[in-house]
C-alpha cells in the first residue's frame, strides 16, 4: 500500500474557464493557475520523496483513490454576496481539475484517468495563522469503513509560563492526524509540549461508554455487626373473636 500526504501552499486557482486575450489568443481566465499547478507539483514531488517510492508513485494500471482533498482559500477568495463563507469563486469542480493536473505534473500517477474514487472534497476558509493551499491524501487502496477503522489518539498539552496547560486531543486515523499536525503546531507555538497519557479502557468500560460513571457498590457490613444484630420482635398474633351465642336456641 502506498499513501501520499500532499501539503501544497499557494493560492488555489481554477482550471477550465477560458477567455480571449488582448491579441486574440485563448488563455485561462485565472492568472494564478500556473503558479498553483506548480505549487501542487512541488508538493507532490516532496510527498513522493517522503514516502520513499519512485515516480510515478502509482504506475499505469493502478487505481488511485483520493481519500480527501481540502482546498484552503484565503479571505479574499471567500467573499461572496453578503457572507464571508467560501461559497464564491472559484468553483469546486475547476479547483479539483487544476489540483489533480498539478499532481499529475508531480508524477503522482501516470494519467489522471487512474483516479476512480473521491471520498471527500472540501473547500474551506483558512484558520488564523494557516496558509492557503491544499491538503490531499491519495492512495492505491480505498479507505477502510468507519466501523472497521483503526483509530489513534494524539494528546498534546501546551504549558504556559504561569503553569496553566491547554490540552489538544485528536482521535482519528493516522492520515487525518497528519492533516491537522500543522495546525496543532501553530496552536502550540514555542511553548513546551508535554505528553498526556491516554488511559486504557477495559472491555466493560468501552461497552458502557463515556460519561457514565460506575455505580459504587454498597460497603459490606462488618462480621461482628452482623452477628450482634438482635432480630426484631415478632408481631403479636391477633386473638380470635368469640363465637356468637343465639339466645333463641333450644336446650
Amino acid at each position: 500500500m502506498t499513501t501520499l500526504c500532499i501539503r501544497a501552499i499557494g493560492r488555489p486557482a481554477p482550471e477550465g474557464s477560458h477567455e480571449i486575450g488582448a491579441h486574440g489568443y485563448v488563455k485561462h481566465s485565472s492568472n494564478y493557475l500556473p503558479a498553483w499547478r506548480r505549487a501542487v507539483q512541488v508538493a507532490t514531488l516532496q510527498a513522493i520523496k517522503d514516502a520513499g517510492c519512485g515516480a510515478p508513485a502509482f504506475p499505469t494500471g493502478v487505481r488511485v483513490y483520493i481519500h480527501s482533498m481540502d482546498i484552503l482559500v484565503g479571505d479574499e477568495q471567500c467573499r461572496a454576496a453578503g457572507t464571508v463563507e467560501p461559497i464564491g469563486d472559484p468553483d469546486y469542480d475547476k479547483l479539483l481539475r487544476a489540483t489533480t493536473d498539478g499532481m499529475g505534473d508531480g508524477r503522482a500517477f501516470s494519467d489522471d484517468a487512474q483516479i476512480t474514487d473521491l471520498w471527500r472534497f472540501r473547500k474551506r476558509r483558512i484558520w488564523p495563522g494557516e496558509e492557503p493551499g491544499a491538503i490531499i491524501i491519495i492512495s492505491d487502496e480505498p479507505p477502510r469503513e468507519s466501523n472497521d477503522m483503526q483509530e489513534y489518539k494524539l494528546t498534546l498539552a501546551r504549558v504556559d509560563d504561569d503553569g496553566d496547560s491547554t490540552v489538544f486531543q485528536v482521535r482519528n486515523t493516522p492520515e487525518r492526524i497528519a492533516m491537522v499536525l500543522p495546525t496543532l503546531g501553530i496552536l502550540l507555538g514555542d511553548a513546551p509540549v508535554a505528553e498526556v497519557p491516554y488511559p486504557v479502557l477495559t472491555p466493560e468500560e468501552k461497552k458502557r461508554g463515556p460519561g457514565r460513571p460506575r455505580k459504587a457498590a454498597a460497603p459490606a457490613a462488618p462480621v461482628d455487626a452482623v452477628q450482634n444484630v438482635t432480630p426484631p420482635a415478632a408481631e403479636p398474633t391477633p386473638e380470635a373473636a368469640p363465637a356468637r351465642v343465639n339466645p333463641f336456641a333450644v336446650g
